[in-house]
C-alpha cells in the first residue's frame, strides 16, 4: 500500500513537470522528497525497535530461593568480525552475554546471573545479543529480571515468541526459507552480487505490515513474509552472515524509530536500508555512505560504536543505461552538460 501512494505521488509530479513545463531537476527531487517525507510523518509509519525490560525489587532472603537454569555458556566464543556488540562489553559483560545466548539456545527463559552486574549493564548485554545474533528469531525484545536493593541483577527471565511452541517445525522452516535465498547464490561471483541478489530478493518477498506477528524477528521476513523495519534488517544480516560477508544490524531513528544494516565488502562498510527501498521502490538507500544516510538516520544504542561508513566503489552501480528498461517511477530524461537529451538518470532524493 505505501509503495503504490508513492508510486502515485511520483506520477502526479511527473504530470505536474509535463504540465507545467518544469525542467528544473534539483526543484524536481525536491518537491519528491517533501512530500515523500511529509506522507511518513503524517501517517506515522514507524517501527519498534528498542529492547525493553521491568524488574522486581527483592530482598536478600528471597534472593536464595531463586531458579537457576545451572547454564553457563562458558564454552561459546565469538567472531567479533560477524559479531560486533559482543567486542563492545566488558570482560564480564561477556560471560554473562554467553550465559545468556546459552540459555536461549537450551530455551530457557529463567536463570541467575553467574556474575554480578547493575541492572543497566544486563540491558545493554541483551541489547547486544538481540543485535548480534538474528537467528535467535524466538527472542522477544522484552524482558523480566529482579534485582537488589544496591541494583544488582539476581535473576533473569526472557520472553520468547509463539514459535517456541512447536520449535523444531519453526525452526526448519526458518532455516529453510534462507537456505532456497542462499542457493541462489552459488553462481554469483563477488560478495556485491550476493548482497544485490539478497536485497533483491527479500524486497520482493516480504510486504512492509505494521500488524506483521513477530514484526521483530527474522521469522516474520523469511517465513511469514510481513514484518516492518526490524524484520528485513534482521533477515538481511542473517542470511548475509551464512554467506560469509559481515553484515551488522543497526538500530536508531529516521523520523521515528528504525532498525538497518551495515555491510562489509571489500573496499571497507556501506549502510543498506531494505525497508526504505521497499517502500520506495529503488535503490537509493543501497550501498550509501554515511555522508547521505546520516542526513535522515541517526544511530542510537550501542550502534553508535560501529564503525563509520565512509567505502565508494560500490555505491550507485545499479545506475541503469538508456539502453536498459527502466521504470518511469524511478528514471526520466535528463540534460547531460553536452546538452544532448539521451541520459537516463536515477531518481536520487540526495538524502
Amino acid at each position: 500500500m505505501i509503495r503504490f501512494i508513492k508510486k502515485l505521488l511520483f506520477l502526479l509530479f511527473l504530470g505536474g513537470i509535463v504540465l507545467t513545463g518544469t525542467t528544473n531537476y534539483d526543484s524536481f527531487k525536491g518537491h519528491v522528497k517533501s512530500l515523500i517525507e511529509d506522507f511518513f510523518t503524517l501517517n506515522k509509519i514507524s517501527d519498534f525497535v528498542r529492547v525493553t525490560s521491568n524488574g522486581e525489587l527483592i530482598n536478600d532472603k528471597e534472593v536464595d530461593l531463586l531458579k537457576n537454569s545451572g547454564i553457563t555458556g562458558e564454552n561459546y566464543s565469538f567472531d567479533i568480525t560477524y559479531y560486533p556488540y559482543y567486542e563492545m562489553l566488558s570482560p564480564d559483560e561477556q560471560i554473562l552475554y554467553k550465559q545468556i545466548y546459552a540459555n536461549i539456545n537450551e530455551l530457557s527463559t529463567t536463570f541467575v546471573p553467574n556474575v554480578t552486574l547493575k541492572t543497566d549493564a544486563v540491558n545493554k548485554i541483551i541489547e547486544a545479543i538481540f543485535n548480534d545474533h538474528p537467528e535467535l528469531f524466538w527472542l522477544n525484545t522484552n524482558y523480566s529480571y529482579k534485582y537488589t536493593k544496591n541494583g544488582n541483577c539476581v535473576q533473569i527471565i526472557l520472553s520468547f515468541n509463539e514459535t517456541i511452541d512447536n520449535f523444531e517445525v519453526s525452526k526448519n522452516l526458518f532455516e529453510s526459507e534462507a537456505q532456497k535465498i542462499i542457493d541462489k547464490t552459488e553462481n554469483l561471483r563477488t560478495n556485491y552480487e550476493k548482497e544485490k541478489y539478497v536485497h533483491d530478493i527479500l524486497i520482493e518477498q516480504i510486504d512492509y505490515d505494521t500488524n506483521a506477528s513477530m514484526n521483530q524477528s527474522a521469522f516474520s521476513a523469511l517465513v511469514n513474509k510481513k514484518t516492518v523495519c526490524a524484520g528485513y534488517a534482521r533477515a538481511f544480516q542473517y542470511i548475509m552472515i551464512k554467506l560469509g560477508i559481515p553484515t551488522y544490524y543497526v538500530t536508531g531513528s529516521a523520523g521515528e524509530e528504525h532498525a538497518w544494516n551495515i555491510v562489509y565488502l571489500s573496499d571497507g562498510y556501506y549502510n543498506v536500508d531494505l525497508t526504505w527501498d521497499d517502500t520506495n521502490s529503488s535503490y537509493v538507500y543501497f550501498n550509501v555512505n554515511d555522508s547521505i544516510l546520516l542526513n535522515t538516520h541517526k544511530r542510537n544504542g550501542l550502534s553508535i560504536n560501529l564503525p563509520s561508513c565512509n567505502a565508494m566503489a560500490y555505491s550507485n552501480l545499479e545506475v541503469k543505461k538508456e539502453e536498459d528498461n527502466y521504470n518511469n517511477y524511478e528514471y526520466y530524461w535528463k540534460k547531460s552538460n553536452d546538452g544532448n537529451e539521451n541520459i537516463i538518470d536515477e531518481l536520487s532524493f540526495d538524502y
